[in-house]
């Protein structure tokens, strides 16, 4: 019960007689010296070398120490940053520092003491915001610049490698080359107490270790990468800097995907060398010439780039030392690289050749400079085409002839083609600097004669689809403009065009305004688009492209790379983008259907079901209404559509956009793989890439919140996700909910209270009904609910509003309310076939049964449960669940033969393995365990329930109170305290859902009243000091709703 002093000491002198806060000495050459005679040692010898080798100088000894962890940490070449709190963050932080420590981005640790400001500090101009990072070269901060409104990122030197040069050498070698797949500096600067920081460019695409990280990259995309980072390298090399650090983490991407070359910390001028023998980077990517410490030049960066680029295309690094480091440097010495067919035969034997010659042994081997290596890598991929030697000799001669016939056959037809294919009839004009890139585009209804309007609902979506493959141009969201028009005063559905749509755009930040005409010439169609820009009203430019009736979408596609390229899209970026017809559907009308059903999915779910169903009609193959309808499933709680739909859009993937394939990617990841770290890590990739995205922002939140039990994390992403759309109503209450649990009242408060408009009228009365449970306000809950039950709203998808109210009237006591209500939706349940839902009718009519001492009542109710729903009536993993929820509460009711017979009635997940299917055994064999008196067994199988970090939120309290009663047991009573509170916390409990989660409130409530009982009565017993040696008698492990035992 008591505490124990602390053994570490408050200041003073440490040890070995010297000052804990002494700075470091500055002889940088005696620190190299050290740090790389320890590098040659067996890791067990290296402590004992400095210990003797520094003698009586302790600062040395602990600046050597904290270089050697952090070089330790990266020298294995994988990721530093993997373990950032936010995957969001870790291009910003990568962009910065190359030893950074992203797994303590909170409070200090051991080895790694905090330095540098606080959050809302001003340094220099700029206000930091967080902490991303920390480790032995430096911490990172982003920060926000208020002069030019922009994200920017610092870097911060520990004490005593803050002298300010080190800093100023890194920001001199950044700064002087101005390349576009160099990271950007801004200034170097000193804070208010002296330390010097350097200002950088913010990326949030990510680095290419977070790319690496699900295995090889598409051919592609690698040799995309390679030519940007070579390029970049030869802009270095020309101005005579060296990187000497090329790996993953060091190549960022910005939000259009550009490669950004970034940290130049250990960057030096060629011919200016440092000591023989020393060097710099990490292991796994340097070149033979710099492990031995010879003169290194531009060619041991390419001997770098080139272990990248082999492990891209194959995901893994042609030299590996097995965690050993010496073994790794001698594979470098004397290895030789292996081929890269050998880990992926599919791959082009030219590209195969470049990768080779990359790493050669010898620097005069390999490309002279990154300019060649770019050539061969574009001639590797795209060769040249020779058709002079495809038509040489006699040969070659009748080939031509015959072509030439072909040819004459087919005019006819062609002329015919080209009548009904797309034209750009004209275009004039350029956004210049009037538009910036990433900026928003305001894209206006397409007007057309009314004969034209479902022709121009289609194309409008079309343009949209195409538009939003751009990662320069993005598409301002129908959802803000809807709130744009509300906070104006307008009021229903306002048409938004004309000086309306320009005051829109600017309100909203929007850079532009697209405005789109459809209209019929003969037997062709005109689409005519003006970009105006958004505050002036000024055109930008004007274009107008033409076709057929077949040939309309290619013409929305002509049209749509037009825009993009006279905003200011470059055209590589231009060239990435895939034909409309390969991202959408080649059906005009399935368009339609869709575009009716993205404007109608944030208000009703069931008329946008309707419409996609309709679209999949016309084109079964329409991968995006697949994606879209899945979601529908999953907001509806109808997970058997939503599975059978993501399979459907993954078959189909084809014919996605990056963006949808990768909502489908995550929604398989979280939904049907089960793999809420690899869902939140693609959601988190997206918004990166997508910041406006609210699917998947929504999407990170519900993950983070319900799998991963970050409500903090789910917040930030929820609130995100209702600024995007402030009409999607199953946003906010999440967000208040996730406030509450963090037990922030007045925040959860402060969200509902958007919640305004008759759409909202229905979540208010539930948000007051919720927020006198948490409160524990009985006389409020009870009036908020008889306003609720009367009203007539539709219920929402989780749970029916009796059972939400029944549920909680039990919980406050009021079992003559309680009862009727849960027994009448009890009724409706079966009637409806809302099998789903029964089990937690059933549970909290057992514990109204025990309440009132009626045990054997209390065990018919889940026997019934069981007869009621027969196995056939759901599909999988709904009846899994409800097989485990009421296993599980019986269980540890002390109801084992009722556990066996349900066991019996549903069989288990077929695959073992299954996340759901694991933890729920395990949770069923704790509560047996805890019935039976075994706290040590029931943790055990707790501790295997779930992986570390990952618990289903609709098993956390049964979780909590099962470790609390299992603690009970072993008399650990602060141990068990902590838990019973856990499994209290009224804001998890709130959730419409949460039933099980209200009704084991009153089982924590008894469970935590025991244990506080005994740990009075151990208190009392040490004040009185009686010396018996006898202790408070222990209260029962289980109280009368747990059995009554």
């Amino acid at each position: 019960m008591g505490g124990r002093m602390s053994e570490r000491g408050t200041g003073g002198t440490n040890s070995r007689g010297t000052s804990s806060g002494s700075p470091p000495g500055g002889n940088w050459d005696r620190i190299s010296e050290l740090f790389q005679g320890a590098l040659e040692r067996p890791p067990a010898e290296r402590d004992a070398f400095l210990l003797e080798a520094s003698g009586t100088d302790e600062a040395l000894l602990a600046r050597v120490r904290r270089l050697l962890k952090a070089h330790e940490e990266a020298e294995a070449g994988d990721d530093p940053l993997s373990g950032l709190a936010s995957g969001l963050q870790a291009g910003r932080a990568a962009s910065l520092l190359r030893d950074v420590d992203p797994s303590r981005p909170g409070p200090a640790t051991p080895g790694h003491p905090t330095f540098g400001p606080s959050p809302g500090d001003e340094v220099g101009r700029y206000r930091v915001l967080r902490r991303l990072g920390q480790g032995g070269m430096g911490a990172v901060y982003e920060a926000h610049d208020p002069v030019l409104d922009r994200s920017v990122a610092l870097k911060f030197l520990p004490p005593g490698l803050d002298d300010g040069t080190r800093l100023l050498e890194e920001a001199r070698a950044a700064s002087a080359l101005d390349h576009p797949c160099i990271g950007t500096v801004y200034e170097v600067g000193e804070d208010a107490s002296g330390r010097s920081f350097i200002a950088m460019a913010s990326y949030s695409g990510g680095t290419l270790r977070d790319r690496l990280r699900h295995g090889p990259l598409p051919v592609e995309d690698g040799v995309r990468i390679a030519v940007q980072v070579a390029d970049a390298l030869d802009a270095a090399h020309a101005r005579g800097i060296l990187h000497r650090d090329v790996k993953p983490e060091n190549l960022l991407f910005d939000e259009t995907g550009r490669v950004k070359v970034v940290d130049f910390g250990i960057a030096r001028a060629a011919g200016r060398e440092g000591r023989s023998g020393t060097t710099g980077g990490t292991v796994a990517y340097m070149s033979p010439e710099q492990v031995e410490g010879r003169p290194v030049d531009g060619r041991s960066d390419l001997w770098a780039l080139g272990v990248v680029l082999f492990e891209m295309l194959t995901g893994e690094r042609p030299f590996r030392g097995e965690g050993d480091r010496r073994t790794l440097l001698e594979a470098i010495r004397e290895g030789q690289a292996p081929d890269p067919r050998a880990l992926r035969p599919d791959l082009d034997p030219a590209l195969a050749t470049v990768v080779s010659r990359a790493l050669a042994r010898e620097p005069m081997d390999r490309y002279a400079n990154g300019k060649s290596l770019a050539g061969a890598l574009r001639e590797a991929t795209h060769p040249e085409p020779r058709l002079a030697s495809a038509f040489s000799g006699p040969r070659g001669r009748r080939l031509a002839l015959s072509m030439a016939a072909v040819a004459l056959l087919l005019f006819a037809g062609g002329v015919l083609a080209a009548r009904q294919g797309p034209r750009l009839v004209d275009a004039r004009g350029f956004a210049g600097d009037a538009f910036a890139p990433r900026g928003e585009v305001l894209v206006m209804e397409f007007q057309a004669p009314e004969e034209l309007t479902e022709l121009a609902l289609a194309t409008r979506e079309a343009l949209v689809v195409d538009l939003q493959q751009s990662g320069f141009v993005r598409v301002l969201p129908r959802a803000r403009v809807e709130e744009t028009l509300t906070r104006m005063g307008y009021e229903g559905e306002a048409p938004v065009e004309g000086r309306l749509a320009l005051e829109v755009a600017e309100r909203a930040g929007a850079g532009a305004v697209l405005e789109t005409t459809v209209a019929r010439a003969g037997t062709r169609f005109v689409l005519s688009s003006r970009a105006l820009e958004a505050r002036s009203g000024e055109e930008l430019f004007a274009v107008r492209t033409s076709s057929g009736e077949r040939g309309l979408l290619g013409a929305v596609e002509r049209l749509s790379r037009e825009v993009r390229s006279r905003l200011g899209e470059a055209a590589e970026s231009l060239a990435e983008s895939r034909p409309l017809p390969q991202v959408t559907t080649a059906s005009l009308e399935a368009l339609r259907l869709y575009a009716l059903a993205e404007r109608d999915m944030g208000r009703d779910g069931a008329v946008a079901h309707t419409y996609l169903e309709a679209a999949l009609e016309v084109d079964p193959g329409f991968a995006m209404a697949h994606r879209m309808l899945a979601a529908t499933g999953i907001n509806r709680m109808r997970f058997e559509v939503a599975v059978r739909h993501l399979q459907l859009a993954w078959e189909h993937r084809d014919r996605l956009p990056d963006r949808e394939r990768w909502l489908v990617e995550a929604a398989r990841a979280s939904e049907t793989g089960y793999e809420p770290f690899r869902a939140e890590e693609l959601y988190e990739r997206i918004v990166a890439r997508f910041p406006d995205e609210f699917i998947a922002w929504a999407n990170l939140g519900n993950t983070r919140m319900s799998w991963l039990h970050d409500p903090e994390g789910a917040l930030v992403a929820l609130e995100r996700a209702n600024e995007l759309d402030p009409d999607a109503l199953r946003t906010l209450p999440s967000a208040a909910m996730a406030a509450l649990v963090l037990d922030r009242p007045a925040q959860a408060d402060a969200l509902m209270a958007r919640a305004q408009g008759p759409a909202f009228q229905g979540m208010r009365t539930r948000w007051r009904v919720s927020r006198a449970f948490w409160h524990g306000d009985r006389e409020e809950l009870v009036v908020a609910c008889q306003e609720l039950l009367a009203s007539g709203f539709p219920s929402a998808p989780q749970a029916d509003d009796r059972e939400v109210c029944g549920s909680m009237y039990l919980v406050e006591g009021e079992l003559e309310r309680a009862i009727p209500v849960l027994e009448d939706v009890l009724g409706e349940y079966v009637r409806r076939g809302s099998y789903r839902n029964l089990a937690s009718i059933f549970q909290s009519l057992a514990v109204a049964d025990l309440i009132q001492g009626d045990t054997a009542r209390a065990r018919s109710r889940f026997l019934e449960a069981a007869e009621l729903a027969s196995p056939d009536a759901f599909g999988e993993p709904d009846r899994y669940i409800y097989r485990s929820n009421l296993q599980i509460h019986a269980a540890f009711l002390g109801f084992h033969d009722v556990v066996e017979r349900i066991g019996d009635r549903y069989p288990p997940l077929d695959d073992p393995d299954h996340l759901l299917g694991r933890g729920g055994e395990h949770l069923v064999r704790a509560a047996l365990a805890v019935a039976g008196g075994d706290g040590t067994t029931a943790l055990t199988e707790l501790e295997s329930a779930f992986p570390t970090g990952i618990m289903a939120m609709g098993w956390r309290t049964f979780d909590e109170l099962l470790r609390g009663l299992a603690f009970e047991l072993l008399e650990e009573d602060e141990l068990a305290a902590t838990h019973f509170r856990r499994a209290m916390n009224r804001g998890w409990a709130s959730a419409p859902g949460l039933t099980k989660d209200r009704i084991n409130i009153l089982v924590a409530e008894e469970g935590l009243a025991r244990v506080e009982a005994r740990m009075a009565a151990w208190m009392a017993e040490q004040e009185v000091e009686t010396g018996s040696g006898e202790t408070a008698e222990s209260g029962p492990a289980v109280a009368s709703l747990s059995g009554g035992r």
